[in-house]
């Protein structure tokens, strides 16, 4: 269910401003500490998700692990996984 029925904000907005905040965490992590050398491709991954979330979300029914936290902590693992590729 959405929570903009609840008076709050809309999931899409939620899951789109943590997408947003991640990626520019994480172009600005590598271009200026980690991996200067990194692809433009790889530091818009947690776009990906977003865009994931845009197609799937609508058609996967009334799962319970379909739900906009999930969907922002999936955000926030795959930016520390592309991080954490990079420093290791």
């Amino acid at each position: 269910m959405s929570s903009i029925s609840e008076g709050g904000v809309p999931d899409d907005v939620t899951i789109a401003a943590v997408a947003s905040v991640c990626t520019v965490a994480l172009h600005l992590l590598l271009a200026r500490l980690v991996a200067p050398e990194s692809s433009l491709l790889v530091r818009l991954a947690p776009l990906g998700v977003y865009f994931v979330y845009t197609f799937v979300h609508h058609g996967s029914g009334d799962s319970p692990f379909d739900t906009p936290r999930n969907w922002a902590l999936l955000t926030v693992a795959v930016t520390a996984a592309v991080v954490g590729f990079y420093l290791l």
